[in-house]
This record gives structure tokens, sequence and C-alpha cells, in this order.
């Protein structure tokens, strides 16, 4: 009796289980999407260290590459002259996210934005806001996603005219070159941001970045020269050929930063992560270190930098952080204990020191979500043992066939997901942060798998009673490919629980959990034209019945036998 009805149980649980994975799915990234930092309460400013440049001048070149840097002439001249680093920006790597990172000095999980949408976002301290806090002349020429960040009395805001990219940075070059030779009051810090590249289309934008680059150097050496200005070129994040950003690959997360001029050490190189640019930067410009950053300064690239300014910076920082995820103060103990070598101006003990903290502050954070891990244990081990229940159930009705259906589905969505579509379990599978398009064609693609595995089992099933066992068959594998799947969320919850308040998740476990919920929500996809409610699971069903009736035996063959 089990066997004959057991799949049209399934049939019912299987859709209902669509549903709320759909629900479930989108409320996660949701949370994602509106994730709120606790990290930005203000905190103690330091005291600014003496300017090592005259003037600065920063371009922000968007979606450059390291590779594609290499490219360009302007930028090598450059490199030739004074440092060149590649700096690591962390997931997640959209535009917003990565030029946060580059103002502040901190990662997502602290400046608190996951995506391109700057609304109801509390912006972190910055070397542009501590420019405005010091008074400092100084003009920002970029898009409008800048506005608010950079605009203030001293600080202004200018965003370049055009009508394309293109145009846009024609102007914004015009108007740098202006601000960086102005006979009275010239700019001490400005800053340009160039968006040709965000055009993959135009085969000139590399050229075009590459003139503007080089007219823009020219303008910033020609008054006093590299002995006191300083020009900094740095990509906010790069993207795929097809324009995909987001994820931690390095074509994505590398990005290129060439300093020359004054204050810089010529022939220095390295890597570092992307949240070193901000304390670097005010450095450079003399301006105190972001209230928010989480890293020091790329002390090998300065000729003389302000270790204890970033060290003192840092130690608060960290107070304010060990307070937040409630876990024992580390780091004035550990600035306390550094001081004789940050006063002798020793690098080594600052870089030991940095190390230390971070190393400090990665053991508190994993402390605090083992705990949470701790809590959440009994509910991980109900949802398991369901799980288990429900499978050998469907394993005992539906028999071999049914492990052979669950096998197929699970393995044919993981080649669609792989090799048809190119994926990788990586946030750049939802380019600039768009979603629809992904979770559209991953349910179309497992529920074109669940079809043909559900054909290929009826097929199979031609021996057994009656078309009902078939049903159940084809319906048992369904639903070992859904349990199997649901195993991957529930790894995600056991792992970080269903909120995301103090920390942002592993993007790639993020991301399969994500993936999983949407096959999951396959079974509950309306096939029909017109948007019909006729649930996938029940059009499997009936495909396998149909395909049983044709490959069963007749009654005729049988009774011979």
């Amino acid at each position: 009796m089990l066997r004959r009805y057991f799949g049209l149980v399934l049939i019912i649980l299987l859709t209902l289980g669509g549903n709320y994975a759909e629900r479930a799915r989108d409320g996660m990234w949701s949370l994602y999407q509106r994730y709120a930092s606790p990290y930005l309460a203000p905190l103690p400013s330091g005291t600014a260290a003496p300017a090592l440049a005259g003037k600065v001048l920063v371009i922000v070149v968007r979606d450059l590459g390291v590779e594609r840097s290499r490219a360009l002439g302007a930028l090598n001249a450059l490199r030739g002259q004074g440092a060149d680093f590649v700096l690591a920006q962390t997931p997640p790597t959209y535009a917003l996210p990565a030029l946060m990172t580059l103002l502040s000095g901190a990662s997502a999980e602290i400046h608190g934005y996951t995506g391109n949408d700057a609304t109801g976002h509390v912006s972190p301290d910055s070397w542009l806001r501590a420019a405005q806090d010091a008074g400092l002349n100084a003009v920002v020429i970029a898009s409008s996603r800048w506005e608010g960040i950079a605009d203030g009395e001293s600080v202004r805001f200018e965003p370049p005219l055009g009508t394309t990219p293109a145009t846009a940075d024609l102007d914004a070059v015009e108007r740098a070159r202006e601000a960086l030779g102005a006979a009275v009051t010239p700019a001490r810090l400005v800053v340009v941001e160039l968006q040709s590249l965000t055009v993959r289309e135009d085969g000139a934008a590399q050229e075009r970045v590459n003139t503007a680059i080089r007219t823009l150097s020219e303008a910033a050496f020609a008054r006093g020269g590299t002995a006191s200005t300083a020009v900094l070129v740095i990509s906010d994040r790069g993207t795929f050929p097809d324009g995909a950003d987001g994820g931690g690959e390095s074509d994505v997360a590398a990005i290129p930063l060439v300093m020359a001029g004054a204050g810089i050490r010529a022939g220095a190189s390295g890597a570092a992560r992307a949240t070193a640019f901000a304390p670097t930067v005010s450095a450079l410009v003399g301006l105190r270190m972001p209230q928010h950053a989480e890293d020091g300064l790329l002390a090998g690239a300065l000729t003389r930098p302000p270790l204890t300014a970033s060290a003192s910076q840092l130690a608060t920082f960290y107070e304010g952080w060990s307070e937040v995820v409630h876990q024992p103060r580390f780091a004035a103990e550990q600035f306390r204990g550094a001081q004789a070598g940050l006063s002798s101006g020793s690098e080594t003990a600052y870089r030991t020191l940095v190390i230390s903290m971070q190393a400090s502050a990665t053991n508190a954070r994993e402390a605090r979500l083992n705990l949470e891990r701790a809590q959440r244990l009994p509910v991980v081990a109900g949802g398991l043992l369901i799980i288990v229940v429900l499978g050998l159930l469907a394993l005992s009705a539906g028999g071999w066939r049914a492990a052979l259906g669950a096998l197929l589905t699970l393995g044919g969505a993981a080649l669609f997901f792989a090799l048809g579509r190119g994926h990788s379990l990586s946030l750049s599978v939802l380019p600039a942060g768009q979603s629809a398009t992904f979770f559209d064609e991953t349910t179309r693609d497992v529920a074109a798998v669940m079809g043909l595995s559900g054909v290929l089992i009826g097929a199979l099933s031609g021996g057994l009673e009656d078309v009902l066992h078939a049903i159940t068959a084809a319906i048992s594998g369904l639903a070992l490919a859904v349990l199997a799947a649901l195993c991957v969320p529930l790894w995600y919850y056991a792992l970080y629980g269903p909120g995301i308040t103090w920390a942002l998740p592993e993007s790639g476990l993020f991301i399969g959990a994500l993936t999983a919920l949407t096959g999951v929500a396959s079974t509950d996809l309306r096939v029909l034209p017109g948007n019909a409610p006729i649930p996938l699971a029940f059009v499997i069903a009936a495909v396998a019945a149909l395909a049983y009736f044709l490959t069963r035996p007749s009654r005729s063959r049988r009774w011979t036998r």
C-alpha cells in the first residue's frame, strides 16, 4: 500500500516544499542585500601626521583588471617611476561595495554595503570625510554614485558632463586639469573617476583611458614635479568579459594600484588587501586615518609612513569591534606592547602588530560564530533527522529506480550549472547583484533535468505492477534529489543561522544555499502556457505514467511468460 500511494503523497509535499523553498531563497537574498553593519558607531578620531605630498591626484579607473592594466603604456610609465601593487577586494565585489572599501579601508562586513543600492545604508568614515573635517581644499570629479559621500564645503563634488562614459571622461579630465593648475587656491586633493571601460563594446575605451592617465599625470607633475605631487591610479574592481562581477575570482577581485611621486618609494611592489588603500591615501595627504579602517597602510610603499597614527587607529577600531562581537578586547594591550618599536619607526614592529590584531580578530570572530553554532545544534540535528527519515521512506518506496533518478537529477543539474552555464559558487553568478535572471535560468534548467529523469525512470518501470508504482518510483527519485539538495541550506543554517546581523557568510556557501533552494523551488514551477497552476511534480508524474504505459509489456506477452 505504501509503495502504491506514497508517490501521490510526495507530489503534494514536493509542491508545498517548492513554494516554501522559493520564499526562503528570496528571504535569504533580501537579508544579504539589506545587511546593516553594527560596526559604524563613531569612534575617537586620531591625530593626523604631516602630509607626505603637497598635492595628491587619485585616479579611479572603473572595471580595470590587473592584466588589462599591464597594456596601458601611461600606467606602465608610472610603474617605472614609483610603486606597483596588486590589491585584493573581498566579496561582494560589486561596484558600490568595492568603492566603499577603497574610501573607508573597511570590508563589506564592516562598511555594510553588499550591493549597488545605497538606500538605507549608513556610510562609514572615509578619507574624503577626513578631508572635509580638516577643511582641505579638495575636488571629486566622478559619477553620481559618489554624491553624498564626497560633497561638502571644502570637498567639492563635480559630476562630469556627458551623455556617455566616453564624453564624461573627456570632461572629467579637463575639469581635473583646471583644478590641478589653478593659480589661486589650487586643490590639494583631486579625485577623478574614469568610466570608459564600463562600456565593454567600446573598442577605443582602453586607449582613451590610457590617454587620460597620461594627460592627468602630466598635469599633476607640471608644477613642482614628483618632489611635491603624488599620483595614484587604482581600479575599483575588475569584471569578466561578459560584465559579471561580485565574486572573489582573481579576474574580479584583484585590482592594480600604481603610485608615483612625492612620498612614494620608487621600486616598491607587492600584494595586499584593498582595505590598505584608504590608510595609505590618508598618510600621503596628511589626514587622520578613517575611523573604521580595519587594515594598516602600505608602509613599504611610503617614504615616511605614519606608523604610530595608523596603529593607534587600528587599536581604537578593534577595541570597539570586540565590544560589538561580545568578545574579550585585545587591541589596546597589543598596541601598548608594540609602542617602543613604533616610536623607533620599526616597520617590522608595525607589520607584526597589524598581523597580530587581524589574527586576534579572526579568532574572536570564529569564537563568536562557534558559540552561536553550538546553540543551533538541536535544530540542525532535528532537520537532518527529518531528511534521513524521509529519504529512507522514499528509497524504500521507490527502490533502485528512485536512487538512480536522484543521481541523474543531481548529476544533470550540476552539469547544467557548471558546464552548460559556466557557473561557479560565486557571487559573480549574480552580476551587479541582480538575481532574477540567475534564479529563472536555474529553475528552468533543474526543471528540465527533473523532467528527463522522470521520463527515464518511468520508462524503466515497465516491469512494475501498475502505474502507481511507476509514479512512486519517479517521484521518490525526485524527492531524494530534493532532500539531498536541502542539506546545503541546512549546512548554511548550521554555520550562519537564519539572519545576517553581524557577520557576512562565506560567499561560496551562500550561493550554494541559494542555488540549492532554487533547485528545490523548481518542483513548484508552473510549466504550462499562461502560468497555469499545475506544478512540475504533477507534470513529471503524468510523464512518468505515460512512459510506463509505452514501455510496459502487453498483457498477452506477460501471460505467455
